[in-house]
């Protein structure tokens, strides 16, 4: 055998190997390749199972709290009632007559801001600056004043 000879074939045909017969597959399940789908095992449902309850612990935690009524309070709530109900107040101050204001955070407002800077290379040193300039960080409060006897007078929503 030389070199541009190609590929050695075997003296006999006994030593091929006969060709394997494949069978196919009559499974009813299996039977038509376009529709065929591999069999569900544990995983594949405990995955399913997972991602059904993560769906239902997100649209749970999504769903509103119904919002309260204020007008309905005024006259019955009590300054410690709102302090156990919502927490300190973020911003509280006594008035001469002796009614209470307190504001409580609700949420932020949008805001927007832009940015310029600029940057100088020389060497092995560099320097920049930069300057950003938008609106002050804003947002809702709810500002409820308490009469002298610590009841509730007046409520109203306000933007800082």
């Amino acid at each position: 055998m030389t070199l541009n000879d190609g590929p050695s074939v075997p003296a006999s045909s006994e030593s091929v190997p006969k060709r394997i017969r494949v069978r196919e597959n009559r499974h009813p399940r299996f039977s038509n390749r376009k529709t065929m789908k591999a069999p569900r095992n544990k995983d594949d449902r405990t995955f399913r199972w997972l991602v059904s309850v993560g769906a239902a612990c997100l649209l749970a935690a999504c769903a509103s709290t119904p919002k309260t009524d204020w007008n309905s309070r005024v006259g019955n709530f009590s300054y410690d009632q709102a302090v156990a109900e919502m927490g300190p107040p973020d911003k509280s101050t006594k008035l001469s007559d002796g009614s209470t204001v307190a504001e409580w955070f609700l949420k932020h407002n949008s805001s927007v801001s832009f940015g310029v800077g600029t940057g100088f290379y020389s060497g092995r040193s560099s320097t920049g600056v930069g300057q950003t300039i938008g609106t002050s960080p804003s947002g809702q409060y709810l500002r409820l004043t308490f009469a002298p006897d610590g009841k509730l007078a007046q409520w109203e929503r306000v933007r800082h």
